[in-house]
C-alpha cells in the first residue's frame, strides 16, 4: 500500500516538474523575442513586427506594451491568464475591431490605450466587467458608431479618450455603470447631434470635449443631469442658435467654450441656473443682437467673450444680471 502511494506521488511530482520546465522555458523563449524586467514584470514588444499577440506571456506580467506593430485582431481571451496585469498599450498597430470577451479575465487592469489603430465601431459590450480600469484611450482610430452598452461595469473609469474619430452619434445609455467618469474627450469627431439624456448616466462627469464636431444645436436635455460638470467645450462647431434654456441647472459649471460657431442670436434664458459659472466664450460667431435676460442666476460670471461677431446694437440692460462681471 505504501509504495503503490509513494508511485502516486512521484508520478504527480514528476508531472509537476516537467510542467514547470516546460513552462519556464517557454517564458525563456518569449522573453528572448521580448525584453522582460523586474519583479512584478515588465514586458516590452514594441517595434517587434507582431502580426498577432504572442503566446507564453509570461503570467505574472504586470505590465505590457504591444504597441507599435502589426496586430490586426485581437482573438477572444487572448490575455485571459494575465490576472495580474495593471497596464495594456496596444497604440499604433492595425486593430480593426474589439471583439466581446477580447479583455475577459483581465480583473486588474487600470490603464488600456489602443490609439492609432484602425477600430470602425465599438461593439456592445466591448468593455464590460474590468473592475479596476481607470482609463481607456481610443482616439485617432476609425469609430463611427458607439454602440448601447459600449461601456459596463467599469465602476472605477474616469477617463475615456474617443478625440479624432469619426463619430456622428452618441446612443442613449452607451454608458452603463460607468458613473465615475469625470473627463470625457469626443472633440475632433463627425457628431452633429446629441441625443435627449446621451450623458444622464455620467453623474460625475466634470470635463465634456465636444469641440471640432459639426453640432448644429443644443437640445433641451441633452445635458441633463450633469451635475458635476465643470468645463463643457463646443468650440468649432456648426451651432447657429443658443435655445432657450440650453444650457440650464449645471450647478458646478465654471466655464463654457462656443467660441467659432455660427451662432446669430442668444435667445431669452439661454444660459439659467449656473450658480458657479465664471466664463462665457462667446468669440468668432454671428451674433448681431444680444437679448435682455439671455443670462439669468448666472450672477458669478466675470468673463464673458464677445469678440469677432457682428453686434450692431445693446439693448438696454442687456448684461445688468451679470455684476461680477470683470472683463467684456
Amino acid at each position: 500500500m505504501f509504495r503503490q502511494n509513494f508511485h502516486v506521488v512521484l508520478t504527480v511530482v514528476l508531472i509537476l516538474c516537467v510542467r514547470l520546465f516546460w513552462e519556464t522555458h517557454a517564458t525563456s523563449e518569449f522573453c528572448r523575442k521580448c525584453s522582460c524586467k523586474g519583479a512584478p514584470q515588465r514586458v516590452n514588444c514594441t517595434h517587434r513586427n507582431l502580426s498577432s499577440v504572442p503566446q507564453n506571456i509570461p503570467n505574472n506580467v504586470e505590465y505590457l506594451d504591444l504597441s507599435h506593430n502589426a496586430i490586426s485582431s485581437l482573438e477572444q481571451n487572448a490575455f485571459e491568464t494575465l490576472t495580474k496585469l495593471k497596464t495594456l498599450f496596444l497604440e499604433n498597430n492595425k486593430i480593426t475591431n474589439i471583439e466581446h470577451g477580447t479583455f475577459k479575465g483581465l480583473h486588474n487592469l487600470q490603464t488600456l490605450r489602443l490609439t492609432n489603430n484602425k477600430i470602425s465601431k465599438i461593439e456592445k459590450e466591448s468593455f464590460v466587467n474590468l473592475p479596476e480600469l481607470y482609463e481607456i484611450r481610443l482616439s485617432d482610430n476609425k469609430i463611427s458608431k458607439i454602440e448601447k452598452e459600449s461601456f459596463v461595469n467599469l465602476p472605477k473609469l474616469h477617463e475615456i479618450d474617443l478625440a479624432r474619430n469619426e463619430i456622428s452619434k452618441i446612443e442613449q445609455n452607451s454608458f452603463v455603470n460607468v458613473t465615475r467618469v469625470n473627463t470625457l474627450v469626443l472633440s475632433h469627431n463627425a457628431i452633429s447631434s446629441l441625443e435627449q439624456n446621451a450623458f444622464e448616466t455620467l453623474t460625475e462627469l466634470k470635463t465634456l470635449y465636444l469641440s471640432h464636431n459639426k453640432i448644429t444645436k443644443i437640445e433641451n436635455g441633452s445635458l441633463r443631469n450633469l451635475q458635476n460638470l465643470v468645463s463643457l467645450l463646443l468650440s468649432n462647431n456648426n451651432i447657429s442658435k443658443i435655445e432657450k434654456k440650453s444650457f440650464v441647472n449645471l450647478p458646478e459649471l465654471y466655464e463654457i467654450r462656443l467660441s467659432n460657431n455660427k451662432i446669430s442670436k442668444i435667445e431669452k434664458e439661454s444660459f439659467v441656473n449656473l450658480p458657479k459659472l465664471h466664463v462665457i466664450d462667446l468669440a468668432r460667431n454671428e451674433i448681431s443682437k444680444i437679448e435682455q435676460n439671455s443670462f439669468v442666476n448666472v450672477t458669478r460670471v466675470n468673463t464673458l467673450d464677445l469678440s469677432h461677431n457682428a453686434i450692431s446694437s445693446l439693448e438696454q440692460n442687456a448684461f445688468e444680471t451679470l455684476t461680477e462681471l470683470k472683463t467684456l
